[in-house]
């Protein structure tokens, strides 16, 4: 019978060795996940962190470039005010011109027939 108490204590502690050394291995088992977990979130907000970052950098650039292409629609809309300006200035010019070569035909005109008239005149006297 001893023996039977033997065996069983033998048995029991080696149970509890084995239970101690399965604890053991547990306890290492959840740290190492627990790490790895941490390393892979690490991992994972880096990325988003720098996505997160560089979204807000293009924010930004995109309302400069909005804020420049609305200054230079500005722009554009003055150069053509100011080219319009000057094409009906070169207008009002070239009319004014013919306007002038037309009095000055008339002109030419009258100044022959009273030149022609006053010889005429003197003729008679």
């Amino acid at each position: 019978m001893t023996s039977y108490i033997d065996m069983l204590k033998e048995h029991s502690s080696k149970q509890a060795v084995r239970k101690e050394l399965q604890e053991k291995r547990k306890s290492e088992a959840v740290v190492s996940a627990q790490g790895f977990t941490h390393a892979i979130v690490d991992h994972l907000n880096d990325k988003v962190a720098r996505a997160y970052h560089n979204q807000k950098r293009l924010d930004v650039e995109a309302k400069k470039l909005q804020n420049n292409s609305e200054s230079l629609q500005k722009v554009a809309a003055e150069w053509i005010e100011s080219i319009d300006n000057f094409s009906y200035s070169l207008k009002v010019l070239g009319n004014v011109e013919t306007f002038a070569k037309a009095i000055e035909k008339e002109c030419t005109v009258i100044a022959k027939t009273l030149m022609e008239s006053h010889k005429g005149n003197d003729d008679l006297n």
